[in-house]
């Protein structure tokens, strides 16, 4: 009976249903602004499969369900409630590894982890502005530690198993991801928050985890999703009209950055996708192309010279912007005042170029307040100064090196994707924020499929019939 009970069990988890049944409640709960329920229910279950199963694969929908969920980060900050929720977690674990593991295995990224990790806490060392970094650590460095705990955690307990195919697997977690993602902006913008947003969209908006900037980065990573499908199903159009799906929402979210690197680079990737398909889904492909230059060329001339549509659109999708060009003039030239923050953030490396002026002291130094230089490289490299932009260096080429160890069209896609994420950071905060985690188990995953020979001649678990 037990045994009956576990198979049961084991079917749902691996499922492609369970990722998107798990994400999509946590975006419910957000929306509805009831995330207590779903922390609880997350850990709750996410501590039975800790400490009962051997591949933790299925935990990564809790992990990514949890912080889809956070409506108010405040109640994380309660120590009582945080203890409550992550204690048993650690317990989870315990058992885990004494349950199916006798040695530790660290990963690849554990030394590049490491490097970054310390230059944080030697950010502004021998500086004036030094007093600052330990704010600045415990404010916003810490994600990354958070994502340093979990890769080797994990790093530990994935594995690749005939239970599901974990290319396909994990990309239905990201799919499901970009979808929730893409459920709180649309909920966002047509004013359905309880008791939070009555005046429908507003910009920029920023509700718990999510703002312009944290979403832009999960769509990011779920774009490259539909190109792995358009591969290896049946069928190119449900996965080529999400694609288009997902640019929409970046663009109606006003995430300019995410939006515009996503529009540059998707026709390089298309070009690469085209290459990749199979000699029956090339015609076809050509043919969406077609029909959606068609479609884009339609709707140019209807805007330029259909007054009605030409008002319509400056008013609700232009941001009231008299015109076309006035609306790229403002989203896409304007620097949104990073010029200012790099200037008024420059003196922090200028007075101490090998360890900056520590993480806490952008928001001491500049006058619009930002805890953030809004470019990785050169938030890294105001903070912890040139040491710690060498360890970043290190960072970003031992992953490159994970995404590019075999040419096979789960790491293309998976690749396309931190490119995407990555590009947006170098005018963004990337590295430091929530949303990294989804970058790192994304990173993990690749790894792990690479150390198992895990390529694409090998056939797939469980046949894609979609």
């Amino acid at each position: 009976m037990l045994k009956k009970i576990n198979n049961v069990f084991d079917n749902f988890i691996y499922s492609y249903a369970y990722p998107f049944i798990s994400i999509f409640l946590g975006a419910i709960f957000f929306i509805l602004g009831i995330q207590t329920i779903n922390f609880i229910a997350v850990i709750a279950f996410g501590c039975i499969l800790i400490a009962t199963k051997k591949n933790l694969l299925p935990v990564l929908p809790m992990i990514f369900s949890f912080i889809i969920s956070i409506r108010e980060a405040s109640a994380l900050a309660n120590i009582t409630f945080s203890l409550c929720l992550f204690v048993p977690l650690v317990i989870a674990f315990i058992i885990h590894f004494i349950r199916f593991h006798n040695d530790l295995s660290f990963g690849t990224l554990f030394i590049p982890f490491t490097l970054v990790s310390i230059t944080y806490f030697l950010g502004g060392l021998n500086s004036e502005t030094a007093i600052y970094n330990s704010d600045g650590f415990f404010a916003f460095c810490v994600i990354s530690p958070v994502s340093f705990a979990l890769y080797v955690l994990m790093n530990n307990s994935l594995n690749l198993d005939n239970k599901t195919d974990t290319r396909l697997y994990f990309t239905f977690v990201l799919l499901a991801c970009g979808l929730a993602v893409s459920l709180e902006v649309i909920a966002f913008i047509s004013g359905n928050y309880l008791s939070i947003i009555n005046d429908g969209f507003v910009s920029p908006w920023e509700i718990g985890w999510l703002n312009t900037n944290v979403g832009a980065y999960i769509l990011l990573l779920a774009i490259p999703t539909t190109l792995y499908l358009m591969l290896e199903s049946k069928f190119l159009l449900p996965w080529y009209l999400l694609l288009i799906g997902f640019l929409t929402v970046l663009f109606i979210a006003e995430s300019d950055g995410a939006f515009g690197v996503s529009l540059i680079l998707s026709p390089f990737a298309l070009i690469l996708l085209y290459t990749r398909l199979k000699t029956n889904k090339k015609t076809i492909f050509k043919i969406y192309i077609l029909i959606s230059a068609l479609i884009l060329f339609t709707v140019i001339c209807l805007y330029i010279f259909n007054e009605k549509i030409n008002t319509f659109v400056n008013k609700n999708i232009f941001s009231g912007a008299k015109n076309f060009k006035e609306y790229f003039d403002k989203h896409f030239l304007d620097d949104t005042g990073r010029s200012k923050i790099f200037k008024e953030t420059l003196p922090l490396f200028q007075n101490n170029i090998w360890f900056g002026g520590g993480y806490g002291a952008v928001v001491h130094l500049t006058t619009l307040k930002t805890h953030f230089v809004h470019s990785t490289p050169l938030h890294v490299l105001f903070c912890s100064g040139i040491v710690g932009l060498l360890t970043f260096i290190v960072y970003y080429v031992v992953r490159i090196r994970i995404y590019c160890k075999n040419n096979s069209d789960f790491n293309f896609t998976m690749f396309f994707g931190f490119i995407l994420y990555e590009c947006y950071a170098m005018v963004d905060a990337g590295e430091f924020i929530l949303a990294i985690v989804f970058l790192t188990m994304q990173t993990l995953i690749v790894e792990k499929i690479n150390k198992g020979n895990y390529i694409e001649e090998l056939p797939l678990n469980t046949k894609l019939n979609i």
